[in-house]
C-alpha cells in the first residue's frame, strides 16, 4: 500500500523496461463486433498474463455503438478487477505511416523533426494530426530507422469517448500493429525468423498487413477487405444471404466434404481476396533493395482460425503459412500466465496491455489529449503532508524518549552520588548541589591540612626552607628577604641583594637548586613578588 502511494513520486513507475513495483495493466482491442481485454502484471522484468476476456457487441437498435462499447468496457473492467493503468489501441486503418532514417536516435530530437518529415504525406493539415513513432532499427553510430504514425485528432476524440462515457481515462493510446510487432519481437521463435515475414490480421471488414524484414518492421497497410468480402462473393455464387454465407464460411472454412460446389466457390472467393493481399506483400518486397522474397506468413484475427486456411495459402502460394501462436510467447523465460490456454482472439489485447521495449514510449495521447496531472499534484501534496506529520511525530517521540532516558540516568546518578557521599561521611544533605558544595569544602580543607604535612606530593615547608638556605649563600650576595610565602604550588619572595652582580648569582643559584620548574628573570636588586613554581616530589631527580 505504501509502495503504491509513493509510486511516481519517490519510486519511479518504471526504469526503462524495469518495473520496481508490481504494476497491473489492462489492454483493450476494440472493433465493430467484439471487444477483447487482457490484464497483465509487470514486476521487475517479468510479465504475467493474468486474465483475458472478450465481449460480443450484439445488435441493439435502442442503443448507439458508443453506448454499447462503453457498457462493454465497464463490464470487462469489473471482470478483470483492480488495475493501475489502462492502455488501448487504435486500428491501423485510421493511421498514416511513413518510414524514415535519421542520423540520430535521441527521442526529443526525433519528436521535433516528425511534423516536418511527414507533413507532405498527410491528406490533412499537420495541425489536425497527432504524430508518434517507434524505432525499428539502430546502429552503433546512433543512426536509426523509425516508423512514423500520424492519427487524425477526430479519431482520437471518438476513441476516447468510449472510455470517458464509461468513467475511465486510458493512460495510453497506441497503434494495434505497433503493439503486435512489439509482442512479435518478444517471442523467441519469431524473433529469429530471417527474410521477409508478413503478419496478416484478417478481420470482418478490414485486413491489416505488417511487413517485417529480418526482424525489422518496414511497412504497414490496411485493406478495406475482410471476411465480409469473401461472404459477399459466396452469397452471389451460392445464391444465399450474406449472413448465411458468412456463417457457413466461418463454420466450414475452405473444406466441406458433402458439398463440392461450396468448396469450389469458397476457394475461388478466397483466392480473389488473397490475391490483393499477395500483391501488397509483393509491393512491400520490391521496394526494398536487395529484393528479399517472402518466407513466412503469420495469420491473426477472426480469419486466422478458418479451417484449412493456412494450408490452402501455403499450397496455393508456395509460402510457409501458419497461425500466429500466442502460446509461443511463454517460451520467453520472463513471460508466464495464470491460464493454461489463451484464446487466439485475445492476442492483440495482450500486445496492447504489455508496453514492450519497442512500444513503451509510444502514446498518441499527447498535447491537448494528455492526461491531466492535477491528480499527481494532489498525490504529491497528500504524500508531503503525511510525511511532514510522520516526521514531526517521530521527532517529538524521539525527543520525549531521549529526555525520559536522560532524566532516568540523572536520577540514578544523583542517588548513587548521594549514597556515596553519605557512606564516606562527606555530606548527608538531600539536595545534590548542596551536598556537592559541602563535599568540596571538606576536601579543600583536608587538602590544605594534608599539604602541610604530606611528603608524597609536595615537600614540607621546613624542607623548602632548609633547601633554600643550603642552596643560597646569603652572606656573599647580601640577600635580605623581607617576605617569603609558601603555597601548594609556589614560593613568592620579596627582598633585595647588594648589587646586580649578586642578583645574577642569586638567580643562578635558584635555577640550580632543583626545587623549581620555573624561575623568573629578576630585573632589580630590590625585587618584589618573585614567584617560583615548585616541583612535585616525583619530578625531583
Amino acid at each position: 500500500m505504501i509502495g503504491k502511494l509513493f509510486k511516481g513520486i519517490f519510486i519511479p513507475e518504471r526504469i526503462g523496461s524495469y518495473y520496481p513495483l508490481s504494476t497491473r495493466i489492462i489492454g483493450f482491442d476494440i472493433n465493430k463486433t467484439m471487444i477483447h481485454a487482457s490484464k497483465v502484471i509487470l514486476t521487475g522484468r517479468n510479465v504475467v498474463i493474468d486474465k483475458t476476456r472478450e465481449y460480443a457487441l450484439e445488435a441493439d437498435n435502442t442503443k448507439s455503438f458508443q453506448e454499447r462499447v462503453s457498457a462493454a468496457i465497464r463490464s470487462l473492467i469489473q471482470e478483470l478487477g483492480p488495475f493501475d493503468e489502462i492502455r488501448t489501441s487504435l486500428s491501423s486503418s485510421l493511421v498514416i505511416y511513413k518510414e524514415l532514417t535519421l542520423p540520430f536516435s535521441d527521442q526529443e530530437k526525433i519528436e521535433n523533426v516528425l511534423p516536418f518529415e511527414i507533413e507532405q504525406y498527410l491528406p490533412f493539415s499537420v495541425q489536425d494530426a497527432i504524430i508518434d513513432f517507434i524505432i525499428t532499427k539502430q546502429d552503433a553510430q546512433q543512426h536509426c530507422d523509425i516508423l512514423i504514425a500520424a492519427v487524425k485528432k477526430e479519431y482520437l476524440i471518438e476513441h476516447l469517448t468510449y472510455f470517458q462515457a464509461a468513467g475511465i481515462e486510458p493512460t495510453a493510446i497506441t497503434i494495434d500493429l505497433f503493439d503486435l510487432y512489439g509482442l512479435y519481437k518478444n517471442i523467441p521463435a519469431y524473433a529469429q525468423l530471417e527474410g521477409g515475414v508478413v503478419l496478416v490480421d484478417i478481420g470482418f471488414s478490414v485486413t491489416h498487413i505488417a511487413y517485417i524484414l529480418n526482424g525489422q518492421l518496414r511497412a504497414i497497410r490496411s485493406l478495406p477487405r475482410g471476411l465480409i468480402t469473401i461472404a459477399k462473393a459466396l452469397s452471389v455464387e451460392l445464391n444465399t444471404s450474406l449472413n448465411e454465407a458468412l456463417e457457413e464460411f466461418i463454420r466450414f472454412g475452405l473444406e466441406r466434404y458433402d458439398n463440392q460446389e461450396y468448396i469450389t466457390q469458397t476457394q475461388k472467393a478466397f483466392t480473389s481476396f488473397w490475391d490483393e493481399i499477395q500483391f501488397t506483400c509483393t509491393s512491400f518486397a520490391t521496394r526494398i533493395t536487395p529484393l528479399t522474397p517472402l518466407s513466412t506468413i503469420l495469420l491473426l484475427g477472426y480469419g486466422a482460425t478458418i479451417s484449412k486456411l493456412a494450408l490452402f495459402i501455403e499450397k496455393q502460394y508456395q509460402t510457409k503459412c501458419s497461425l500466429f501462436d500466442i502460446h509461443e510467447l511463454f517460451k520467453n523465460p520472463t513471460v508466464s500466465t495464470k491460464n493454461h490456454r489463451i484464446a487466439q482472439s485475445t492476442t492483440l489485447s495482450i500486445a496492447t496491455a504489455w508496453p514492450t521495449p519497442t512500444t513503451q514510449s509510444l502514446n498518441v495521447r499527447k498535447r491537448e489529449f494528455s492526461l491531466s496531472t492535477s491528480w499527481l499534484f494532489t498525490k504529491q501534496v497528500i504524500t508531503a503532508s503525511v510525511l511532514i506529520v510522520c516526521l514531526t511525530g517521530l521527532f517529538f517521540t524521539h525527543r520525549y524518549f531521549q529526555f525520559r532516558k536522560l532524566r532516568q540516568a540523572y536520577s540514578t546518578a544523583e542517588k548513587e552520588i548521594k549514597n556515596y557521599l553519605k557512606e564516606k561521611n562527606l555530606s548527608s544533605s538531600a539536595n545534590i548541589d548542596q551536598a556537592i558544595n559541602e563535599t568540596r569544602e571538606k576536601i579543600e580543607t583536608e587538602q590544605e591540612i594534608w599539604f602541610a604535612f604530606s611528603s608524597q606530593v609536595r615537600f614540607s615547608f621546613l624542607y623548602y626552607l632548609q633547601e633554600l638556605s643550603g642552596a643560597i649563600d646569603r652572606q656573599s650576595i647580601g640577600l635580605d628577604l623581607t617576605k617569603l610565602t609558601i603555597t601548594y604550588d609556589t614560593i613568592t619572595m620579596d627582598g633585595e641583594v647588594k648589587g646586580f652582580e649578586e642578583l645574577k648569582i642569586f638567580e643562578r643559584e635558584l635555577k640550580e637548586s632543583n626545587l623549581f620548574t620555573f624561575v623568573p628573570s629578576i630585573q632589580n636588586i630590590k625585587f618584589k613578588n618573585v614567584t617560583l613554581v615548585l616541583k612535585k616530589t616525583g619530578d625531583l631527580k
